[in-house]
């Protein structure tokens, strides 16, 4: 009797003394994240905030209550963080218009209603349908259509293959991401080694990221290309800050070819890439940037009326509520 009530005893001394550690430690570290929250350094504030990803709505909102107020990175960075821990806790109509931006706050209010209203999406499949096998459109016309289709004809798709795969801008996007959606699996293989074995410079392109897109092995290429080798780089060594380095053109446009490789890589960076971009009107041509979200995030795009993409204004509401459903996504 006298053994279990020494172990016992040892027993509770041990437990306090673990619990005196942990509330030291917790301490310390609470500490250290308001230190760097308080910092003027949006470094600081950022790599603090990267502690908080866990913590629940109410002491995340004490946290981050001095870098809300900022008008910087770390301040819209705060405010995501937030918004996405509201969608977790189911607490969105707990947030603060005067503390959240105000697109945000809207967009975050439209999908917290969202299960209350139903959205009826334009049955437009017929129209794509028949754009799709038109001969006589404009290539790039054509693969936008393909992209909305379910299915396409069997000459529809070798018109795909066959057709220049470049784009109003050279780009090889709009081809790489039609054919990956419909191609037979069987044919992959050699498509890929067809196109990557030709001389000309846009299908090997093609084909290095069409093999990267389809999870295929990236092939060879025979060319002295820097581009080529860089694409193929970003591909084989999922090196995301090469990608980040050849993102911009000379002209300060964003090269939709890095920003499907860059994707294909590492989704959860460069979609917020994308989004920022195609919002500050970076991209050429703005369907390249929504094909890339309906490719890479489908399961917030479907959800948006896409009425919304028909004008520039709305198309940036959509840029909005896109990015906020990202944020909902992550729950």
């Amino acid at each position: 009797m006298k053994h279990v009530t020494t172990l016992s005893f040892v027993l509770t001394i041990i437990v306090a003394v673990v619990a005196a550690v942990f509330t030291t430690n917790r301490q310390r570290s609470d500490k250290q994240i308001q230190r760097l929250l308080n910092s003027s350094s949006v470094t600081d504030n950022l790599f603090a905030m990267g502690q908080l990803e866990t913590i629940p709505f109410d002491r995340l909102l004490t946290y981050l209550e001095p870098v809300l107020g900022k008008q910087n990175d770390a301040s819209a960075a705060a405010q995501s963080l937030l918004v996405s821990r509201a969608f977790k806790e189911n607490r969105l109509h707990d947030l603060d218009p005067d503390v959240i931006e105000g697109d945000l706050y809207s967009s975050a209010m439209w999908w917290a209603s969202y299960d209350h209203r139903q959205i009826k999406q334009l049955n437009d499949t017929q129209k794509f349908q028949r754009i799709a096998i038109d001969a006589q459109a404009s290539p790039w016309i054509r693969r936008l259509a393909v992209l909305r289709c379910n299915n396409i004809t069997n000459s529809t798709l070798e018109d795909l293959i066959s057709m220049a795969p470049h784009d109003r801008d050279g780009s090889v996007l709009l081809t790489v991401l039609a054919i990956d959606q419909h191609l037979p699996q069987e044919m992959f293989t050699p498509l890929i080694e067809r196109w990557s074995n030709s001389y000309d410079l846009e299908l090997q392109s093609a084909a290095i990221l069409l093999a990267a897109c389809s999870g295929h092995p990236i092939p060879t290429v025979p060319t002295s290309s820097d581009f080529l080798a860089t694409i193929r780089t970003i591909c084989i060594e999922e090196h995301t800050a090469l990608a980040w380095r050849s993102l911009h053109r000379e002209d300060g446009t964003i090269n939709p070819d890095v920003a499907l490789a860059g994707l294909i890589v590492d989704r959860d960076r460069f979609l917020p890439i994308v989004i920022s971009t195609a919002r500050a009107g970076f991209w050429s041509h703005p369907e390249h940037p929504v094909e890339l979200a309906r490719r890479f995030a489908p399961h917030v795009s479907e959800l948006l009326p896409t009425t919304m993409l028909d004008q520039e204004g709305s198309r940036n509401k959509w840029w909005s509520l896109f990015a906020c459903g990202l944020l909902k996504e992550q729950r």
